[in-house]
């Protein structure tokens, strides 16, 4: 049986953040083309990461931080070969589930991301049933 598990972590657990590291280096740098000094933005230090592991393996990743204009959401990757499994959707739903019990109230995030947000209100249904795989 496949399992979905989903791990928050900041930079006190090096290895976690490593894991994440090769998730987004292989995403953006390798697969989109974003240049390394863009994306190791030196700001992993101040975010809350996560990893969500498919059969034991980190396959996906997010985090988020505190900015001036709120919380924001950044660096949603999943591993190519596990797209399409609505990880980040999970991922994202997990997030704000967590930040709303944080009390966090604004929350800025890319424009994919909003969409992604979006489908998940819509389709709360669907949502609920992914999250019961966590």
């Amino acid at each position: 049986m496949l399992t979905i598990r989903i791990e928050s972590f900041t930079k006190d657990k090096p290895a976690l953040l490593k894991d994440a590291f090769r998730i987004r280096h292989k995403v953006f740098i390798e697969e989109q083309g974003v240049d390394k000094f863009l994306e190791y933005d030196g700001l992993d230090d101040e975010a809350v990461h996560y990893l969500v592991y498919y059969d034991d393996k980190p396959v996906c990743t997010a985090r988020w931080r505190e900015t001036s204009e709120g919380v924001k959401l950044e660096r949603f990757a999943t591993l190519k070969k596990f797209r399409g499994k609505s990880l980040a959707s999970v991922l994202l739903r997990y997030i704000l589930e967590e930040l709303t019990c944080l009390r966090k109230n604004y929350i800025c995030m890319h424009k994919f991301l909003l969409l992604v947000f979006t489908k998940l209100i819509i389709s709360k249904k669907k949502a609920k049933n992914l999250l019961k795989l966590i």
